[in-house]
Protein backbone atom coordinates (compact mmCIF):
# COMPACT_ATOMS: atom_id res chain seq x y z
CA UNK A 1 0.00 0.00 0.00
CA UNK A 2 1.28 3.49 -0.93
CA UNK A 3 2.34 5.82 1.83
CA UNK A 4 0.65 9.13 2.48
CA UNK A 5 3.48 11.17 0.93
CA UNK A 6 3.56 9.00 -2.21
CA UNK A 7 -0.20 9.25 -2.69
CA UNK A 8 -0.19 13.06 -2.39
CA UNK A 9 2.77 13.30 -4.79
CA UNK A 10 0.97 11.07 -7.32
CA UNK A 11 -2.17 13.22 -7.20
CA UNK A 12 -0.15 16.44 -7.60
CA UNK A 13 1.71 15.04 -10.63
CA UNK A 14 -1.60 13.99 -12.23
CA UNK A 15 -3.08 17.46 -11.70
CA UNK A 16 -0.05 19.17 -13.25
CA UNK A 17 -0.17 16.80 -16.22
CA UNK A 18 -3.82 17.60 -16.83
CA UNK A 19 -3.09 21.34 -16.65
CA UNK A 20 -0.26 21.10 -19.18
CA UNK A 21 -2.34 18.96 -21.56
CA UNK A 22 -5.24 21.39 -21.34
CA UNK A 23 -3.05 24.41 -22.11
CA UNK A 24 -1.35 22.67 -25.04
CA UNK A 25 -4.68 21.61 -26.48
CA UNK A 26 -6.02 25.18 -26.39
CA UNK A 27 -2.95 27.07 -27.56
CA UNK A 28 -1.78 24.81 -30.42
CA UNK A 29 -3.49 25.33 -33.83
CA UNK A 30 -5.99 22.61 -34.79
CA UNK A 31 -4.51 19.91 -37.00
CA UNK A 32 -6.05 18.74 -40.24
CA UNK A 33 -6.97 15.44 -38.66
CA UNK A 34 -9.08 17.09 -35.99
CA UNK A 35 -12.69 16.28 -36.97
CA UNK A 36 -14.02 19.37 -35.10
CA UNK A 37 -11.39 22.14 -34.75
CA UNK A 38 -11.64 24.24 -31.63
CA UNK A 39 -13.06 27.69 -32.50
CA UNK A 40 -10.42 30.41 -32.62
CA UNK A 41 -11.00 33.64 -30.67
CA UNK A 42 -12.97 36.14 -32.71
CA UNK A 43 -11.45 39.62 -32.98
CA UNK A 44 -14.03 42.38 -32.74
CA UNK A 45 -14.01 46.11 -33.25
CA UNK A 46 -11.88 48.57 -31.34
CA UNK A 47 -12.98 49.20 -27.79
CA UNK A 48 -14.42 45.71 -27.13
CA UNK A 49 -12.46 42.79 -25.77
CA UNK A 50 -12.08 39.79 -28.09
CA UNK A 51 -14.40 36.91 -27.24
CA UNK A 52 -14.65 33.34 -28.53
CA UNK A 53 -17.23 32.63 -31.18
CA UNK A 54 -19.14 30.40 -28.75
CA UNK A 55 -19.55 33.36 -26.41
CA UNK A 56 -20.93 35.44 -29.26
CA UNK A 57 -23.44 32.70 -30.00
CA UNK A 58 -24.52 32.61 -26.38
CA UNK A 59 -25.01 36.39 -26.32
CA UNK A 60 -27.07 36.34 -29.50
CA UNK A 61 -29.14 33.48 -28.18
CA UNK A 62 -30.35 35.57 -25.28
CA UNK A 63 -30.99 38.72 -27.33
CA UNK A 64 -34.11 40.66 -26.43
CA UNK A 65 -36.23 43.19 -28.33
CA UNK A 66 -34.83 46.70 -28.80
CA UNK A 67 -36.86 48.26 -26.00
CA UNK A 68 -38.71 45.96 -23.63
CA UNK A 69 -41.69 47.18 -21.68
CA UNK A 70 -39.67 46.92 -18.48
CA UNK A 71 -37.06 49.33 -19.92
CA UNK A 72 -39.44 52.28 -19.83
CA UNK A 73 -38.98 54.54 -16.83
CA UNK A 74 -42.18 55.44 -14.97
CA UNK A 75 -42.94 59.15 -14.84
CA UNK A 76 -42.25 60.81 -11.50
CA UNK A 77 -39.65 58.31 -10.30
CA UNK A 78 -36.49 59.70 -8.70
CA UNK A 79 -33.29 58.07 -9.96
CA UNK A 80 -30.27 57.89 -7.67
CA UNK A 81 -32.04 60.31 -5.36
CA UNK A 82 -31.22 63.14 -7.78
CA UNK A 83 -32.99 62.94 -11.15
CA UNK A 84 -36.78 63.11 -11.19
CA UNK A 85 -38.27 61.77 -14.44
CA UNK A 86 -40.69 64.31 -15.96
CA UNK A 87 -41.61 62.90 -19.39
CA UNK A 88 -40.52 60.53 -22.11
CA UNK A 89 -38.82 62.05 -25.16
CA UNK A 90 -38.47 58.96 -27.33
CA UNK A 91 -37.25 55.39 -27.68
CA UNK A 92 -34.77 53.65 -29.94
CA UNK A 93 -32.77 50.46 -30.12
CA UNK A 94 -30.44 51.92 -27.51
CA UNK A 95 -33.08 52.56 -24.87
CA UNK A 96 -35.49 55.24 -23.75
CA UNK A 97 -34.63 58.94 -23.44
CA UNK A 98 -36.53 60.94 -20.82
CA UNK A 99 -36.68 64.55 -19.74
CA UNK A 100 -35.76 64.87 -16.08
CA UNK A 101 -35.01 67.51 -13.47
CA UNK A 102 -31.70 67.51 -11.65
CA UNK A 103 -32.90 68.31 -8.16
CA UNK A 104 -29.35 69.09 -7.08
CA UNK A 105 -28.92 71.95 -9.56
CA UNK A 106 -32.52 72.64 -10.60
CA UNK A 107 -31.66 72.29 -14.29
CA UNK A 108 -33.34 70.11 -16.88
CA UNK A 109 -31.39 67.09 -18.07
CA UNK A 110 -31.88 64.18 -20.44
CA UNK A 111 -31.68 60.62 -19.09
CA UNK A 112 -31.07 57.68 -21.41
CA UNK A 113 -32.04 54.34 -19.89
CA UNK A 114 -30.04 51.65 -21.71
CA UNK A 115 -31.75 48.32 -22.50
CA UNK A 116 -31.57 45.78 -19.70
CA UNK A 117 -29.96 43.29 -22.08
CA UNK A 118 -26.80 45.41 -22.02
CA UNK A 119 -26.42 44.84 -18.27
CA UNK A 120 -26.63 41.09 -18.96
CA UNK A 121 -23.72 41.29 -21.42
CA UNK A 122 -20.49 41.70 -19.40
CA UNK A 123 -18.46 42.69 -22.46
CA UNK A 124 -20.84 45.59 -23.16
CA UNK A 125 -20.60 46.80 -19.57
CA UNK A 126 -16.80 46.67 -19.73
CA UNK A 127 -16.83 48.65 -22.98
CA UNK A 128 -18.96 51.37 -21.38
CA UNK A 129 -16.68 51.51 -18.37
CA UNK A 130 -13.57 51.83 -20.56
CA UNK A 131 -14.85 54.71 -22.67
CA UNK A 132 -17.18 56.42 -20.20
CA UNK A 133 -14.56 58.69 -18.64
CA UNK A 134 -13.19 59.71 -22.05
CA UNK A 135 -16.66 60.60 -23.30
CA UNK A 136 -17.44 62.65 -20.18
CA UNK A 137 -14.12 64.51 -20.53
CA UNK A 138 -14.56 65.17 -24.26
CA UNK A 139 -18.15 66.37 -23.97
CA UNK A 140 -17.18 68.74 -21.16
CA UNK A 141 -14.21 70.17 -23.08
CA UNK A 142 -15.91 70.95 -26.43
CA UNK A 143 -19.06 73.04 -26.92
CA UNK A 144 -19.93 71.08 -30.06
CA UNK A 145 -20.70 67.92 -28.07
CA UNK A 146 -23.76 67.28 -25.94
CA UNK A 147 -22.33 67.30 -22.41
CA UNK A 148 -22.48 63.91 -20.68
CA UNK A 149 -22.61 64.20 -16.90
CA UNK A 150 -22.27 60.59 -15.78
CA UNK A 151 -22.76 56.91 -16.51
CA UNK A 152 -24.49 55.24 -13.56
CA UNK A 153 -26.81 52.45 -12.44
CA UNK A 154 -30.36 53.00 -11.23
CA UNK A 155 -31.77 51.46 -8.08
CA UNK A 156 -33.39 48.67 -10.12
CA UNK A 157 -30.05 47.73 -11.73
CA UNK A 158 -30.71 49.42 -15.08
CA UNK A 159 -27.82 51.39 -16.62
CA UNK A 160 -28.47 55.02 -17.52
CA UNK A 161 -26.66 58.09 -18.85
CA UNK A 162 -27.32 61.62 -17.57
CA UNK A 163 -26.57 64.34 -20.10
CA UNK A 164 -27.29 67.89 -21.18
CA UNK A 165 -30.80 68.63 -22.43
CA UNK A 166 -30.61 70.45 -25.78
CA UNK A 167 -33.43 71.78 -27.92
CA UNK A 168 -33.10 72.87 -31.53
CA UNK A 169 -33.62 71.76 -35.10
CA UNK A 170 -31.99 68.58 -36.27
CA UNK A 171 -29.86 68.92 -39.37
CA UNK A 172 -31.93 66.15 -40.94
CA UNK A 173 -35.02 68.39 -40.70
CA UNK A 174 -33.20 71.23 -42.46
CA UNK A 175 -31.92 68.97 -45.25
CA UNK A 176 -35.34 67.33 -45.68
CA UNK A 177 -36.57 70.55 -47.30
CA UNK A 178 -34.84 69.34 -50.46
CA UNK A 179 -32.44 72.24 -51.07
CA UNK A 180 -28.72 72.52 -50.44
CA UNK A 181 -27.46 74.89 -47.78
CA UNK A 182 -25.66 78.13 -48.52
CA UNK A 183 -22.02 77.28 -49.20
CA UNK A 184 -20.65 79.58 -46.50
CA UNK A 185 -23.18 78.43 -43.90
CA UNK A 186 -22.58 74.76 -44.74
CA UNK A 187 -18.81 75.15 -44.41
CA UNK A 188 -19.16 76.85 -41.03
CA UNK A 189 -21.48 74.12 -39.76
CA UNK A 190 -19.11 71.45 -41.05
CA UNK A 191 -16.14 73.17 -39.40
CA UNK A 192 -17.84 73.25 -35.98
CA UNK A 193 -18.93 69.63 -36.32
CA UNK A 194 -15.45 68.52 -37.38
CA UNK A 195 -13.91 70.10 -34.29
CA UNK A 196 -16.18 68.05 -32.03
CA UNK A 197 -15.38 64.82 -33.88
CA UNK A 198 -11.65 65.55 -33.83
CA UNK A 199 -11.68 65.89 -30.04
CA UNK A 200 -13.34 62.48 -29.72
CA UNK A 201 -10.64 61.00 -31.93
CA UNK A 202 -7.88 62.58 -29.84
CA UNK A 203 -9.27 60.74 -26.81
CA UNK A 204 -9.46 57.44 -28.70
CA UNK A 205 -13.27 57.45 -29.11
CA UNK A 206 -14.97 56.56 -32.40
CA UNK A 207 -18.47 58.05 -32.60
CA UNK A 208 -19.72 55.52 -35.14
CA UNK A 209 -23.02 57.24 -36.05
CA UNK A 210 -22.33 60.65 -37.57
CA UNK A 211 -25.44 61.58 -39.53
CA UNK A 212 -27.72 64.64 -39.84
CA UNK A 213 -30.24 63.27 -37.34
CA UNK A 214 -27.57 63.32 -34.63
CA UNK A 215 -26.66 66.98 -35.25
CA UNK A 216 -28.61 69.77 -33.54
CA UNK A 217 -28.48 73.23 -35.18
CA UNK A 218 -29.31 76.27 -33.06
CA UNK A 219 -30.71 79.57 -34.31
CA UNK A 220 -27.34 81.32 -33.87
CA UNK A 221 -25.63 78.79 -36.15
CA UNK A 222 -24.00 76.67 -33.44
CA UNK A 223 -24.15 72.88 -33.72
CA UNK A 224 -24.00 70.02 -31.22
CA UNK A 225 -23.26 66.38 -31.96
CA UNK A 226 -25.47 63.96 -30.04
CA UNK A 227 -25.25 60.27 -29.07
CA UNK A 228 -21.54 60.26 -28.27
CA UNK A 229 -22.46 58.34 -25.10
CA UNK A 230 -23.27 55.32 -27.30
CA UNK A 231 -19.85 55.16 -28.96
CA UNK A 232 -18.68 52.12 -27.04
CA UNK A 233 -21.82 50.14 -27.87
CA UNK A 234 -21.75 50.87 -31.61
CA UNK A 235 -18.16 49.70 -31.85
CA UNK A 236 -18.95 46.14 -30.73
CA UNK A 237 -19.75 43.47 -33.30
CA UNK A 238 -21.29 41.22 -30.65
CA UNK A 239 -23.82 43.93 -29.77
CA UNK A 240 -25.91 42.71 -32.69
CA UNK A 241 -27.24 40.00 -30.40
CA UNK A 242 -28.03 42.43 -27.60
CA UNK A 243 -29.42 45.49 -29.40
CA UNK A 244 -31.57 45.22 -32.52
CA UNK A 245 -30.51 48.29 -34.52
CA UNK A 246 -30.33 49.02 -38.25
CA UNK A 247 -28.42 52.28 -38.84
CA UNK A 248 -29.21 54.43 -41.87
CA UNK A 249 -27.46 53.01 -44.91
CA UNK A 250 -26.61 56.43 -46.39
CA UNK A 251 -23.99 57.15 -43.70
CA UNK A 252 -22.32 53.75 -43.24
CA UNK A 253 -18.64 53.36 -44.04
CA UNK A 254 -17.61 50.35 -46.16
CA UNK A 255 -15.80 48.72 -43.22
CA UNK A 256 -18.96 49.03 -41.11
CA UNK A 257 -20.96 47.38 -43.88
CA UNK A 258 -18.43 44.54 -44.10
CA UNK A 259 -18.53 44.15 -40.30
CA UNK A 260 -14.77 44.52 -39.99
CA UNK A 261 -12.94 46.40 -37.20
CA UNK A 262 -13.46 50.15 -37.44
CA UNK A 263 -11.28 53.13 -36.58
CA UNK A 264 -11.70 56.90 -36.63
CA UNK A 265 -11.64 56.69 -40.45
CA UNK A 266 -15.25 55.43 -40.32
CA UNK A 267 -16.20 58.78 -38.75
CA UNK A 268 -14.23 60.59 -41.46
CA UNK A 269 -16.26 58.76 -44.13
CA UNK A 270 -19.62 59.52 -42.48
CA UNK A 271 -18.61 63.16 -41.94
CA UNK A 272 -17.75 63.48 -45.65
CA UNK A 273 -21.19 62.10 -46.53
CA UNK A 274 -22.84 64.76 -44.34
CA UNK A 275 -20.74 67.56 -45.89
CA UNK A 276 -21.59 66.27 -49.38
CA UNK A 277 -25.29 66.32 -48.55
CA UNK A 278 -25.18 69.82 -47.04
CA UNK A 279 -23.47 71.29 -50.12
CA UNK A 280 -25.24 69.27 -52.85
CA UNK A 281 -28.68 68.68 -51.31
CA UNK A 282 -28.48 64.89 -51.70
CA UNK A 283 -26.20 62.24 -50.18
CA UNK A 284 -23.52 60.76 -52.45
CA UNK A 285 -25.24 57.36 -52.54
CA UNK A 286 -28.98 56.70 -52.53
CA UNK A 287 -31.34 54.04 -53.82
CA UNK A 288 -34.80 52.51 -53.55
CA UNK A 289 -33.77 49.96 -50.90
CA UNK A 290 -31.32 49.77 -48.03
CA UNK A 291 -29.43 46.91 -49.70
CA UNK A 292 -28.97 48.99 -52.86
CA UNK A 293 -27.47 51.90 -50.93
CA UNK A 294 -25.11 49.61 -49.02
CA UNK A 295 -23.95 47.99 -52.26
CA UNK A 296 -23.23 51.41 -53.81
CA UNK A 297 -21.13 52.37 -50.81
CA UNK A 298 -18.98 49.32 -51.51
CA UNK A 299 -18.67 49.53 -55.30
CA UNK A 300 -19.57 52.90 -56.81
CA UNK A 301 -17.83 56.28 -57.01
CA UNK A 302 -19.87 59.34 -56.01
CA UNK A 303 -20.80 62.02 -58.53
CA UNK A 304 -18.29 64.92 -58.25
CA UNK A 305 -19.64 67.70 -56.08
CA UNK A 306 -18.89 70.49 -58.55
CA UNK A 307 -20.85 68.65 -61.23
CA UNK A 308 -23.90 68.93 -59.00
CA UNK A 309 -23.12 72.47 -57.80
CA UNK A 310 -20.47 74.70 -59.34
CA UNK A 311 -20.28 76.96 -56.28
CA UNK A 312 -18.60 74.24 -54.20
CA UNK A 313 -14.91 75.16 -53.67
CA UNK A 314 -12.51 72.91 -55.55
CA UNK A 315 -10.44 72.26 -52.41
CA UNK A 316 -13.53 71.08 -50.54
CA UNK A 317 -14.45 68.75 -53.40
CA UNK A 318 -10.96 67.22 -53.40
CA UNK A 319 -10.81 66.57 -49.66
CA UNK A 320 -14.38 65.20 -49.50
CA UNK A 321 -13.70 62.88 -52.43
CA UNK A 322 -10.59 61.63 -50.68
CA UNK A 323 -12.55 61.13 -47.45
CA UNK A 324 -15.07 58.97 -49.37
CA UNK A 325 -12.39 56.50 -50.44
CA UNK A 326 -13.37 52.84 -49.99
CA UNK A 327 -10.07 52.04 -48.24
CA UNK A 328 -9.81 53.58 -44.73
CA UNK A 329 -6.03 54.07 -44.94
CA UNK A 330 -6.48 56.31 -48.00
CA UNK A 331 -8.77 58.76 -46.20
CA UNK A 332 -7.41 61.93 -44.60
CA UNK A 333 -7.40 62.57 -40.89
CA UNK A 334 -10.08 64.79 -39.42
CA UNK A 335 -7.51 67.53 -38.80
CA UNK A 336 -6.77 67.69 -42.54
CA UNK A 337 -10.46 68.19 -43.23
CA UNK A 338 -10.55 70.94 -40.60
CA UNK A 339 -7.63 72.76 -42.24
CA UNK A 340 -9.33 72.80 -45.66
CA UNK A 341 -12.73 73.79 -44.25
CA UNK A 342 -11.18 76.57 -42.21
CA UNK A 343 -9.37 78.01 -45.23
CA UNK A 344 -12.53 77.94 -47.36
CA UNK A 345 -14.96 79.07 -44.64
CA UNK A 346 -12.93 82.20 -43.88
CA UNK A 347 -12.81 83.07 -47.59
CA UNK A 348 -10.78 85.84 -49.27
CA UNK A 349 -10.45 89.23 -47.62
CA UNK A 350 -12.26 92.32 -48.88
CA UNK A 351 -9.26 93.61 -50.89
CA UNK A 352 -8.95 90.40 -52.90
CA UNK A 353 -12.69 90.33 -53.45
CA UNK A 354 -12.83 93.94 -54.71
CA UNK A 355 -9.70 93.90 -56.87
CA UNK A 356 -11.15 92.07 -59.91
CA UNK A 357 -14.19 94.35 -59.93
CA UNK A 358 -12.04 97.52 -59.77
CA UNK A 359 -9.77 96.38 -62.59
CA UNK A 360 -12.81 95.45 -64.68
CA UNK A 361 -14.34 98.89 -64.17
CA UNK A 362 -11.06 100.57 -65.06
CA UNK A 363 -10.72 98.53 -68.23
CA UNK A 364 -14.28 99.36 -69.29
CA UNK A 365 -13.67 103.08 -68.76
CA UNK A 366 -10.43 103.03 -70.77
CA UNK A 367 -12.15 101.13 -73.57
CA UNK A 368 -14.97 103.67 -73.73
CA UNK A 369 -12.52 106.59 -73.84
CA UNK A 370 -10.35 105.04 -76.56
CA UNK A 371 -13.46 104.27 -78.61
CA UNK A 372 -14.71 107.84 -78.29
CA UNK A 373 -11.31 109.25 -79.32
CA UNK A 374 -11.13 106.90 -82.31
CA UNK A 375 -14.54 107.90 -83.63
CA UNK A 376 -14.32 111.58 -82.69
CA UNK A 377 -17.41 111.29 -80.54
CA UNK A 378 -15.85 113.56 -77.92
CA UNK A 379 -16.33 116.63 -80.15
CA UNK A 380 -19.23 118.66 -79.00
CA UNK A 381 -20.47 115.87 -76.70
CA UNK A 382 -21.39 116.46 -73.12
CA UNK A 383 -18.96 114.81 -70.76
CA UNK A 384 -20.11 111.56 -69.24
CA UNK A 385 -19.72 111.48 -65.52
CA UNK A 386 -18.22 108.31 -64.14
CA UNK A 387 -17.21 107.86 -60.55
CA UNK A 388 -14.44 105.43 -61.48
CA UNK A 389 -11.83 108.08 -62.54
CA UNK A 390 -10.61 111.43 -61.16
CA UNK A 391 -10.27 112.95 -64.69
CA UNK A 392 -13.92 113.02 -65.67
CA UNK A 393 -14.06 116.79 -65.52
CA UNK A 394 -11.70 116.93 -68.51
CA UNK A 395 -12.83 113.81 -70.32
CA UNK A 396 -14.03 115.87 -73.32
CA UNK A 397 -10.45 117.04 -73.94
CA UNK A 398 -8.50 114.38 -75.87
CA UNK A 399 -5.14 115.86 -74.83
CA UNK A 400 -6.05 115.49 -71.20
CA UNK A 401 -7.18 111.91 -71.80
CA UNK A 402 -3.95 111.03 -73.62
CA UNK A 403 -1.88 112.68 -70.86
CA UNK A 404 -3.80 110.70 -68.22
CA UNK A 405 -3.25 107.47 -70.12
CA UNK A 406 0.48 108.24 -70.35
CA UNK A 407 0.66 108.88 -66.62
CA UNK A 408 -1.23 105.65 -65.99
CA UNK A 409 1.19 103.80 -68.24
CA UNK A 410 4.12 105.25 -66.32
CA UNK A 411 2.62 104.13 -63.03
CA UNK A 412 1.89 100.67 -64.42
CA UNK A 413 5.45 100.38 -65.76
CA UNK A 414 6.71 100.78 -62.20
CA UNK A 415 4.03 98.62 -60.55
CA UNK A 416 4.00 95.67 -62.96
CA UNK A 417 7.70 94.70 -62.50
CA UNK A 418 7.20 94.77 -58.74
CA UNK A 419 4.17 92.54 -59.13
CA UNK A 420 6.15 90.19 -61.37
CA UNK A 421 8.90 90.00 -58.74
CA UNK A 422 6.31 89.26 -56.09
CA UNK A 423 4.82 86.52 -58.26
CA UNK A 424 8.26 84.97 -58.78
CA UNK A 425 8.95 85.08 -55.07
CA UNK A 426 5.58 83.54 -54.32
CA UNK A 427 6.21 80.87 -56.95
CA UNK A 428 9.53 79.97 -55.34
CA UNK A 429 7.93 79.92 -51.90
CA UNK A 430 5.15 77.72 -53.23
CA UNK A 431 7.72 75.31 -54.66
CA UNK A 432 9.45 75.09 -51.29
CA UNK A 433 6.12 74.52 -49.55
CA UNK A 434 5.16 71.85 -52.08
CA UNK A 435 8.43 69.99 -51.48
CA UNK A 436 7.93 70.30 -47.75
CA UNK A 437 4.36 69.05 -48.17
CA UNK A 438 5.61 66.03 -50.12
CA UNK A 439 8.09 65.27 -47.35
CA UNK A 440 5.38 65.61 -44.70
CA UNK A 441 3.04 63.40 -46.70
CA UNK A 442 5.76 60.75 -46.90
CA UNK A 443 6.27 60.96 -43.16
CA UNK A 444 2.52 60.78 -42.65
CA UNK A 445 2.23 57.68 -44.82
CA UNK A 446 5.10 56.05 -42.93
CA UNK A 447 3.43 56.94 -39.64
CA UNK A 448 0.14 55.47 -40.86
CA UNK A 449 1.89 52.25 -41.82
CA UNK A 450 3.48 52.10 -38.37
CA UNK A 451 0.11 52.71 -36.74
CA UNK A 452 -1.52 49.99 -38.84
CA UNK A 453 1.26 47.58 -37.89
CA UNK A 454 0.80 48.45 -34.22
CA UNK A 455 -2.96 47.94 -34.51
CA UNK A 456 -2.42 44.54 -36.10
CA UNK A 457 -0.02 43.63 -33.30
CA UNK A 458 -2.54 44.82 -30.70
CA UNK A 459 -5.26 42.69 -32.28
CA UNK A 460 -2.93 39.69 -32.24
CA UNK A 461 -2.12 40.27 -28.60
CA UNK A 462 -5.83 40.56 -27.82
CA UNK A 463 -6.45 37.22 -29.47
CA UNK A 464 -3.60 35.63 -27.54
CA UNK A 465 -4.89 37.16 -24.32
CA UNK A 466 -8.34 35.75 -24.95
CA UNK A 467 -6.85 32.32 -25.67
CA UNK A 468 -4.81 32.42 -22.47
CA UNK A 469 -7.85 33.56 -20.50
CA UNK A 470 -9.85 30.66 -21.89
CA UNK A 471 -7.00 28.25 -21.10
CA UNK A 472 -6.76 29.57 -17.56
CA UNK A 473 -10.50 29.12 -17.15
CA UNK A 474 -10.23 25.53 -18.30
CA UNK A 475 -7.39 24.92 -15.85
CA UNK A 476 -9.52 26.34 -13.06
CA UNK A 477 -12.33 24.01 -14.10
CA UNK A 478 -9.94 21.04 -13.97
CA UNK A 479 -8.78 22.04 -10.52
CA UNK A 480 -12.37 22.31 -9.36
CA UNK A 481 -13.10 18.82 -10.70
CA UNK A 482 -10.05 17.50 -8.84
CA UNK A 483 -11.02 19.19 -5.61
CA UNK A 484 -13.48 16.50 -4.49
CA UNK A 485 -11.14 13.54 -5.31
CA UNK A 486 -8.35 15.30 -3.42
CA UNK A 487 -10.62 15.79 -0.43
CA UNK A 488 -11.56 12.10 -0.58
CA UNK A 489 -7.89 11.10 -0.75
CA UNK A 490 -7.06 13.37 2.20
CA UNK A 491 -9.96 11.91 4.18
CA UNK A 492 -8.82 8.34 3.50
CA UNK A 493 -5.23 9.19 4.35
CA UNK A 494 -6.39 10.77 7.58
CA UNK A 495 -8.33 7.66 8.56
Amino acid sequence: MLSEEALILLVAVAACALMVLGILKLVRPPSRRDPVPRPRPTTVARGIEARPASAVTEVRARAVPAVASSDRAPIGVRVQGRYRIASELGTSAYGTVCRAEDERTGHGVAIRFLPRAIALAPHAVRAIQRTGQSIVAASTAHPGLVRVQEFAEAENGQLFVAMELVEGRRLSEILSEGTALDVGAALRLALDLAGAVELLHQLGVVHGAIRPRNVIVFEDGRVKLMDSELSALRDALVMEGVVAAKPLAEYRAPEQIRRTPVSEKADVYAFAVVVYEMLCGVPPFSGPTRETVLARHLTETPVPMRRRRRAVPAAVERIVTQALDKQPEQRPLMQELIDVLKAEANGPDDTRARAPRLFRQLGQWVERRLSSIRHGEWRGAAPRRSPSTPHDEASDDPQRVVRWLAESQDVLSRVVPALVDDCDRLRRTLGVKEREGERLRGERDAFRRDVDALRAEVETLRGERAAMAQAFGDVVDVMKRLERPLDEVARRVGT
